[in-house]
């Protein structure tokens, strides 16, 4: 949701397919080890679409705790910061 909200500038709604489609990426580099993506069961959406699967955990994380609230924007401000460096033609990195 962080880096959504960083490169869009809103929080994606709980049906952006292009979202979910993120997610299920994120979700099986997670899962699988060393890139194999055979290994990975595959999860039920319903209907044939397994991308229908994400809109509860979207849902979910739309409504976050104050704790997350304050927690990913911290994680915007950092964002947008090393964004604002790389644009400046500074180093983001220790040499």
């Amino acid at each position: 949701m962080v880096a959504w909200r960083f490169a869009r500038g809103k929080s994606p709604g709980p049906q952006v397919k292009r979202a979910a489609q993120a997610a299920e990426l994120l979700f099986e580099l997670g899962m699988a080890p060393a890139g194999r993506f055979d290994l990975i069961e595959s999860r039920p959406g319903w209907g044939k679409d397994r991308l229908n699967a994400w809109p509860p955990y979207f849902r979910e994380a739309l409504n976050p705790s104050p704790m997350l609230v304050r927690l990913n924007g911290m994680l915007l401000e950092m964002l947008q910061a090393a964004h604002t460096l790389r644009g400046a033609g500074r180093p983001t990195t220790a040499e």
